[in-house]
């Protein structure tokens, strides 16, 4: 603290400006009034006599038991001390002085009532009186304690300070003084009334700004850097150097106010930019002072938090209405040890409270005249709401309050519940992950911070560029999570992902490593390390959810119904996991919100569609190696509906990875499942792409593919398929039509020199769209080299279309076979 803030400040500040004014303040004019009449001195026969009169005062009188409570020895002391002035006594002492002095009747009878009746009432009070009541309310504020109010504390200041300037004023005009030195003294009594704002503000001031440095200190010493997955022992990297814009989605329901049954909800969702979050307000232009993200695991809820909590540690303005908080105060609920508002401004600020010497109320109440900003991040795992409710109650009582609230889908409806209880104006939005177009960024910006080779970066973010767009169009929205493209990254750098993985591979590499968060999160409830027994049991778990995915799927059960939850959480029971089973169905599965006849209600679902067809493919292939053969029957007879592409194709990687044999008895039964429309091949293609053209595969792919005299091939990941079927059988066209997908395989014009050495009519459509995700967009968006490679001097291949983009050289080569 500064050394502006001397200790008669602190006095100031810790006994209250009411307290300071009324006693501080209100001596130094029961002295100034005392000095007018004894101009300066009490003569020691006045002491005596003083001192005679309550001394000697027989025991048992009102008198002596007003002595014993007002007349201390100190005060004995001072009127024993022939030297003494009236600058020495304090105001009670004053006031027994000025009693003495100062009868203005001499009938007794109306002694006390002079002094402590206002007759009459208003500015015509007697001396007497407007003495009495500065000791009145000097006794008020020394022995009471005042919890006041802004506006109570201004109106004791204002009467306090009438009252002083009217006694000094007629004291010192009774006196006779001059009306110079009448206005000096009243000067000095407003100005010490000034001075009760300036020094206060200038503490505030001070205490509020050794708050934000311990604060922006803790949180960029702890939050500055995150772990991309913690459980899996990474190194941290700098939150905001990784951080990639997030989509951020308002949810808005307009229920009419008198609904019929059965009437749907009309939603409308608005996207938000996170940068415009705090500054968002409802349809009737209210400013929320609760905001509520809500989002399943993975989605960057905790990462999100943590970034505005660096940009306000570090002051950085890009976050609108970020710094026009005084105060941030962060907490993560699942490590939450506090109770209340006030555990956590000592348990956050105790070095404060030492540096200050305030009291943990005064501290509080300083911090809560500040703007401030509430972040709890994971209302779902907090321990109690004891906390939550707490500083709710602060936030509906005060406007200089607002509150960000980050939970799960399954304590959301509890967690509304809890706070429609205190009345208060909020917006919900949902963090819905990372869009298509920033997914690169993020996992360039994950692998630049974990990979410090440049020419590794160069080699894997190659890799990606190519990868990306395949696993997009295979694995839909579970590309959106942070979670999931984190993982991506991670297999990426640590050279998991090679440039012929396939979307069965990725989910099993991802499957095992989200394994591994389950089992971390389950071990820190345990404080143990999981026993195998335990183990098994969740694979025990994990099998029979493989079997309910495969049922859902197929009865389209995109929402599980309340029977299915009761199965699972009857499997979860048998398998002795109960303490566990929000943890596991979290992890399995995505809470949402809903409505049954118009009544909230929580839903379960697979958190996304690929996730559950891989999930109900090894399903599939654990009923063909052991079910019976009706069950084997009924089962293939299921998956030959078109809906099953995807889940035809994990089996197939599936079986092609871990049994052979298998595969040979069935696999040309699952092939035999596609339909494939007009020329079009790619179910085919994807088949051999998923099993990473297994021979066997190749070869019963190709037995359905000799059919077709043209092969229209739409998705370029099955580019390379196409060669490797080439061996086996060839139509006489082949149209490979790319014009839908703005990337391409990077090593298209390998495949291209490849395909053209077989004897068969091309037809090569490649995108218009330029490659937005190209480094180099002025060479890398031609397509020369995919000319060139397909009309090679010695290709047996013809080119007999081709759309794409040329330079005017490519131009040049074009072949008059077109």
């Amino acid at each position: 603290m500064s050394s502006v803030v001397a200790s008669h400040t602190w006095e100031i500040f810790l006994n209250d400006r009411y307290k300071h004014a009324a006693t501080v303040i209100g001596q130094k004019v029961s002295q100034k009034i005392l000095n007018a009449y004894t101009e300066g001195k009490i003569s020691n026969t006045f002491k005596d006599e003083l001192l005679k009169y309550y001394v000697l005062m027989p025991e048992g009188t009102q008198t002596t038991g007003l002595y014993k409570k007002e007349f201390n020895r100190q005060e004995q002391k001072k009127l024993e001390n022939p030297s003494s002035s009236p600058k020495d006594f304090d105001v009670s002492m004053i006031d027994k002085l000025l009693r003495r002095l100062k009868p203005l009747t001499e009938l007794q009878i109306h002694y006390d009532k002079i002094w402590t009746e206002d007759e009459p009432p208003g500015s015509n009070s007697s001396i007497e009186y407007l003495i009495h009541q500065v000791k009145v309310n000097r006794n008020d504020a020394a022995h009471d304690v005042h919890n006041l109010t802004d506006k109570e504390l201004a109106e004791k200041l204002i009467n306090l300070e009438k009252l002083y300037i009217t006694l000094l004023e007629k004291v010192l005009t009774e006196k006779g003084k001059t009306l110079e030195i009448i206005s000096n003294e009243v000067k000095e009594i407003r100005n010490d009334f000034k001075n009760i704002e300036v020094f206060t503000k200038n503490l505030q001031t001070e205490v509020i700004e050794s708050c934000q440095s311990h604060l922006r200190t803790l949180y960029r010493d702890t939050y500055d850097e995150t772990n991309p997955c913690d459980w899996l022992g990474l190194e941290k990297v700098d939150i905001q150097e990784v951080f990639t814009d997030i989509i951020i989605s308002e949810e808005e329901k307009d229920l009419s106010t008198n609904p019929k049954p059965g009437l749907n909800i009309n939603a409308t969702k608005k996207n938000v930019d996170y940068r415009d979050l705090l500054k968002q307000q409802t349809k009737s232009n209210k400013t929320p002072r609760v905001l509520t993200l809500t989002a399943t695991g993975g989605n960057g809820k905790t990462t999100f938090t943590r970034l505005i909590v660096c940009k306000w540690a570090k002051k950085e303005g890009d976050i609108t209405h970020l710094l026009d908080f005084s105060i941030l105060f962060f907490i993560e609920l699942r490590n939450l040890s506090e109770s209340s508002f006030s555990e956590l401004v000592e348990n956050r600020l105790g070095d404060v409270l030492n540096d200050t010497g305030l009291s943990l109320q005064k501290l509080t109440h300083v911090i809560l005249r500040q703007k401030i900003l509430f972040i709890l991040d994971g209302q779902d795992e907090a321990p109690q709401n004891d906390f939550l409710k707490d500083i709710l109650g602060l936030t509906h009582t005060r406007n200089n309050i607002k509150l960000i609230l980050t939970t799960r889908p399954s304590a959301s409806i509890q967690l509304k519940t809890i706070i429609d209880g205190y009345s208060i104006t909020k917006l919900d939005f949902h963090l819905v992950g990372i869009s298509k177009e920033n997914q690169f960024i993020f996992i360039q910006n994950l692998v630049m911070a974990m990979e410090s080779d440049t020419d590794k970066q160069v080699e894997i973010l190659d890799l990606v560029r190519e990868q990306l767009p395949h696993l997009n169009d295979s694995m839909g929205e579970v590309m959106q999570s942070p979670l999931m493209l984190t993982l991506l990254a991670v297999l990426w750098v640590a050279g998991e992902i090679l440039e012929s993985v396939t979307t069965t591979e990725v989910f099993m590499k991802v499957n095992n490593l989200l394994r591994g968060k389950l089992e971390a999160r389950i071990q820190l409830k345990m404080s143990t390390p999981i026993a195998p027994t335990l183990k098994a049991d969740i694979d025990t778990f994990e099998e029979y959810l493989q079997e309910i995915a495969f049922v859902t799927f197929s009865r389209l059960e995109t929402n599980f119904e309340d029977a299915t939850i009761a199965l699972l959480k009857d499997k979860i029971k048998q398998c002795h996991m109960e303490s566990f089973d929000i943890d596991l169905l979290g992890h399995y599965l995505a809470p949402r919100k809903g409505r049954k006849n118009l009544i909230p209600v929580m839903q379960y679902s697979y958190k996304h569609l690929r996730m559950h067809e891989y999930d109900a493919s090894k399903y599939v292939c654990r009923v063909l190696a052991s079910g019976s053969e009706e069950d084997k029957e009924v089962i293939l007879e299921q998956i030959s509906d078109e809906r099953f592409n995807n889940i035809r194709a994990h089996t197939i990687a599936i079986m092609a990875e871990t049994d052979e044999q298998l595969l040979a008895q069935y696999g040309q039964d699952i092939v035999n499942c596609e339909k494939s429309k007009d020329n079009n091949v790619d179910g085919y293609l994807r088949l051999l792409t998923e099993s990473k053209c297994n021979s066997a595969v190749v070869e019963m792919a190709a037995t359905r593919m000799a059919q077709k005299e043209e092969w229209e091939v739409k998705n370029p990941s099955g580019v390379a398929s196409v060669v490797s079927v080439l061996h086996r059988t060839q139509p006489d066209t082949l149209f490979l039509d790319f014009q839908d997908h703005t990337v391409l395989p990077l090593s298209l014009p390998s495949y291209l020199a490849w395909i053209i050495t077989h004897k068969l009519e091309l037809r090569l459509w490649l995108p218009w769209t330029p490659d937005s995700s190209s480094s180099s967009p002025t060479e890398a968006t031609t397509h020369d080299d995919c000319l060139l490679a397909a009309c090679h001097p010695d290709a047996r291949a013809t080119l007999t279309e081709f759309s794409g983009r040329l330079s005017g050289s490519g131009v040049t080569q074009l072949p008059p076979s077109l």
